[in-house]
């Protein structure tokens, strides 16, 4: 099985996570299909590159998005899956999401979530809770 992403992420040492919104949730779940080698993702599912790192493009088209150095690459004898651990070098996030204390707001992005390879869901936040103790009940701030 050819594992493009991950040996261009190996030779380069460098990758980039997008988060998806809800603007391009099927766009981006598009980039999953098996294209050939020579045939640009971007292109296939009409997202826009972004290169403002060296080497990886970024996705124009996501709201909040992280360049990274590859650290480590370890393959999980259990299942043969490969843990890329990696040291963020660059972040992208648009101004207004970012909150008191540096949180981001990822609602506010209308980032989304995946569970299971398909199946696609908005988030919704239950709210911040104060740092957790013994002794003591986490209340709601913020």
């Amino acid at each position: 099985m050819a594992r493009d992403t991950l040996e261009n992420i190996q030779s380069v040492g460098e990758y980039t996570i997008n988060h998806v919104n809800n603007d391009i949730w099927k766009r981006a779940h598009q980039t999953s299909a098996r294209y050939p080698r020579e045939v640009s993702e971007f292109e296939a599912v009409g997202l826009t590159p972004e290169w403002q790192e060296a080497f990886v493009p970024l996705v124009a088209e996501s709201r909040l998005k992280y360049s990274l150095a590859l650290r480590s690459s370890q393959t999980i004898d259990l299942n043969g899956v490969v843990l890329l651990i990696g040291e963020v070098t660059n972040l992208h996030v648009e101004r207004e999401a970012i909150a008191e204390g540096g949180y981001i707001d990822i609602e506010s992005l209308g980032s989304v979530a995946v569970s299971g390879l398909d199946n696609y869901h908005v988030t919704d936040s239950l709210g911040r809770l104060t740092y957790a103790k013994p002794h003591t009940k986490p209340e709601i701030f913020g």
